[in-house]
C-alpha cells in the first residue's frame, strides 16, 4: 500500500467507507471533478496528515474525517454547502478552521472533541434550522479561544458553547435576536460579552458559571431575565440594566455573583459618564466604575458609543 494517493480526474464521488481505516495513508489529493465525499470516507485514517480537496466539492458526508487525529489543517473549498454530522469529530490535531461562506448546513457534533482547535470562523450564510447555530455543533473543543459569528445569524441555539472553558472572546453580530438557554454555560474564561440590542430575553442559565465575567451591560431591548441567567458568575461586580427592568425600584435577582456587586440603571450610568466629563480616551478613569465596567484597558468614547448606542 502507498501512503500517498492522487485520485484521477473524472472521479465525482468518494464512496462511503472508501478509505476507512487506512491508518497508513498520509496524504491524499482529490481533483476538481469530485463533488461528493461520502459518509465515513476517511474515517479512522489516523495517519492522514494532509488532504487537498478539489474546488467542486459541495458535500462532506457524516463522519467523513472522524478520528483523523493526524490532520493539523484542512482547507474547505468555497464550493462546499453541507458539512454533515460528526464530519470532523475527534480531529484532535486541527488547530484552526475557516468554514466558507457558501456553507448553509453544519450537522450535529461536526467538530466534536477537536481538542486543539483554537479559532474558528463561521460562514456569513450559515443556516441551521434556519439561520441558527444549532446545539453542540462544536461540542467539547477544550482549547478554542476565539469564535466569530457572522452577520446574518439570528439565533444561537441552546447549549451551543457549553463548557468552552478556554473561550476568551466571542463576536456576536447585531442580527442575533435570540440566545438560547445555557448557550454559554461554563465558559469560565469569557471576560466580556456584548449582547446585541435586538435580543429580548436572557434565557435560563445562559451565562451560568461564567466565572471570568466582571461586568455586563444589558441592552435596552431586554424585557426579561430568566432564573439562573448569571448564576455563579462569582466575579461579576458591575451590572448596568435598562430602567424598565427595575420593579418597584428593585432590580432582577442575580444569584451567587460577587458579594460587592453593584447594579446601575441606565440613568445612573449616564450621570456617571457626565460626571467624568469624558472626552476622547478615558485616560483619567482608572479608579472610576466606568473604567471597570467597560474593559481592562481604557476604551475610546467612540468605541463605547458604537458598542452601547442604547445608553448614550
Amino acid at each position: 500500500m502507498t501512503n500517498s494517493i492522487i485520485i484521477k480526474n473524472g472521479v465525482t464521488h468518494i464512496k462511503r467507507d472508501e478509505f476507512k481505516g487506512r491508518t497508513d495513508l498520509k496524504e491524499i489529493t482529490l481533483p476538481d471533478s469530485v463533488t461528493h465525499i461520502g459518509n465515513q470516507a476517511f474515517r479512522y485514517c489516523k495517519g492522514l496528515e494532509a488532504i487537498t480537496i478539489g474546488k467542486s466539492v459541495t458535500y462532506i458526508g457524516a463522519l467523513a474525517f472522524d478520528h483523523c487525529s493526524g490532520l493539523k489543517e484542512i482547507t474547505i473549498p468555497e464550493s462546499v454547502t453541507h458539512i454533515e454530522f460528526s464530519a470532523f469529530s475527534d480531529c484532535s490535531g486541527l488547530t484552526h478552521i475557516t468554514i466558507p461562506n457558501n456553507v448553509i448546513f453544519i450537522g450535529y457534533n461536526a467538530f466534536y472533541r477537536c481538542s486543539s482547535l483554537k479559532e474558528i470562523t463561521l460562514p456569513h450564510q450559515l443556516v441551521t434550522s434556519p439561520t441558527e447555530i444549532s446545539q453542540r455543533v462544536f461540542k467539547d473543543p477544550s482549547s478554542l479561544k476565539k469564535i466569530i459569528i457572522p452577520e446574518g445569524v439570528t439565533h444561537i441555539g441552546p447549549q451551543v458553547f457549553v463548557g468552552f472553558s478556554s473561550l476568551t472572546h466571542i463576536t456576536i453580530p447585531e442580527s442575533v435576536t435570540r440566545i438560547g438557554s445555557e448557550a454559554f454555560l461554563g465558559c469560565s474564561n469569557l471576560k466580556n460579552i456584548i449582547i446585541p440590542n435586538r435580543v429580548t430575553d436572557i434565557e435560563y442559565a445562559t451565562f451560568r458559571h461564567c466565572l471570568g465575567l466582571t461586568q455586563i451591560i444589558i441592552p435596552n431591548s431586554i424585557t426579561h431575565i430568566d432564573e439562573f441567567a448569571f448564576y455563579n458568575c462569582s466575579n461579576l461586580k458591575h451590572i448596568v440594566l435598562p430602567d424598565h427592568l427595575f420593579i418597584n425600584h428593585q432590580p432582577p435577582t442575580f444569584e451567587e455573583i460577587h458579594p460587592d456587586a453593584r447594579i446601575y440603571t441606565f440613568s445612573e450610568f449616564r450621570q456617571r459618564l457626565d460626571s467624568l466629563k469624558l472626552k476622547g480616551l478615558y485616560s483619567n478613569a482608572q479608579s472610576a466604575v466606568i473604567f471597570e465596567i467597560i474593559s481592562s484597558e481604557p476604551p475610546s468614547l467612540e468605541s463605547f458609543k458604537k458598542a452601547y448606542p442604547f445608553i448614550l
